[in-house]
């Protein structure tokens, strides 16, 4: 993809960035909360997924009529039908997102077409954007084009339209997830997605739960990172004007000094152009310190508010076919779930809470019979003291 404009920084500097960024990586093993399954929140947690090229645009509007009757946060659909699906949630809740990017396998991955399918989901009603990245592009450290490419699809949608970067973990190394996610995060994306689908969009592998914890982990070591960025970009900033402003002395100098066997008695205004240039630097010295000024006040501006800055989320989609792998995948840290099975996982969730009546209260209940917590302080489903996958067998045993 060629690009005309001007990157953030260059691949090599990239590296570095992403090099610093993988010390700083923890994968988190806490169990992360979320909404029970009797709340109505649970619902909002899902997208209702149909990525099938062969679909029809009957089974788009059977889709939609799905994603209204359960109330999930949006349908996921290919870019050409967008409109269709924009008309048919008209007046809902239900928002709709569109996945651009697929390409055969066998080919490269051609940026600009994505960019321009993005574009049309966007002005065809499309809320929420999904960039598939190929993954050669983070295997050879391409990371200029990748970051140059992500903020054009930014600037072009953008928010409050919520763009995710779908990445296929089982095809890249630690080092390029974590990449990724610095991408994603200095772009201003809004979450990253663990998105085990093929390129063509045919086949999809099964979610892993290693690979949410390992993209929440890098998400969050991205967000620590970013103040540094902030102050690399101050420094080139300080550095630009001024390395500018040597270069035109540099070459005013060797400009004069190369005539000086040229120059006679008669070309006395040689001098007043001197004095007038002399005078045009001290008046570009002037403009680069207020400058300086300038940038100095909205980086501590930008200091002060960088913990009001919105967090990465992380969404997991692929095989998730049951109650069991939802929870699984929440409880490894994601914060929105994509799978064409959300109606099946809702039907099985009522028959839980039909079963056992308020899950949450149940579940706190019976923690605080059988593990003699009843007089502690509990959280949603028990404090972090649990032992791992406590809830998770709940889910799948009963």
């Amino acid at each position: 993809m060629q690009c005309t404009t001007t990157s953030r920084y260059t691949d090599e500097e990239w590296i570095l960035i992403v090099r610093d960024t993988e010390v700083r990586l923890n994968i988190p093993r806490q169990r992360f909360q979320y909404p029970g399954i009797s709340k109505r929140e649970f619902a909002k947690l899902f997208d209702h997924t149909l990525l099938k090229p062969e679909a029809s645009p009957k089974q788009i509007d059977q889709l939609c009529s799905e994603a209204r009757q359960w109330g999930f946060n949006s349908v996921n659909i290919r870019a050409f039908y967008a409109r269709r699906a924009f008309l048919n949630l008209r007046g809902s809740s239900v928002r709709v997102s569109c996945t651009v990017g697929f390409h055969d396998p066998s080919d490269e991955q051609d940026l600009f077409r994505a960019l321009k399918e993005a574009n049309r989901a966007y002005t065809s009603g499309a809320k929420e954007i999904c960039l598939l990245l190929s993954s050669p592009l983070l295997h050879t450290q391409h990371y200029d084009t990748i970051y140059a490419a992500l903020a054009v699809l930014r600037s072009l949608c953008p928010s409050p339209v919520f763009l995710k970067l779908v990445i296929s973990t089982q095809t890249l190394r630690e080092a390029d997830v974590v990449a990724a996610c610095v991408l994603a995060r200095a772009a201003r994306f809004d979450t990253v997605e663990v998105g085990n689908v093929s390129f063509d969009g045919r086949t999809t592998i099964e979610a892993s739960e290693y690979d949410v914890r390992l993209v929440k982990g890098g998400v969050q070591a991205a967000e620590e990172e970013e103040m540094d960025w902030r102050a690399m970009d101050e420094r080139k900033r300080r550095v630009a004007p001024s390395t500018r402003q040597h270069q035109y002395h540099l070459h005013h100098h060797q400009r004069t000094h190369s005539n000086d066997s040229m120059v006679s008695e008669e070309e006395s205004p040689g001098t007043s152009e001197a004095n007038g240039s002399d005078d045009w630097g001290y008046g570009q010295t002037f403009i680069s310190r207020a400058r300086e000024a300038s940038q100095r006040a909205s980086a501590l501006l930008v200091r002060r508010t960088a913990s009001l800055t919105k967090p990465m989320g992380v969404k997991a989609s692929g095989e998730i076919k049951s109650l069991g792998d939802a929870a699984r995948m929440l409880e490894a840290g994601a914060t929105r779930i994509g799978t064409s099975h959300t109606v099946e996982i809702m039907k099985e969730a009522r028959e839980r809470i039909e079963h056992v009546g308020d899950v949450d209260q149940w579940v706190k209940a019976n923690l605080a019979r059988d593990m003699g917590w009843r007089n502690s302080r509990l959280t949603r489903f028990g404090a972090g003291e649990l032992e791992p996958g406590q809830l998770t067998r709940w889910y799948t045993e009963r």
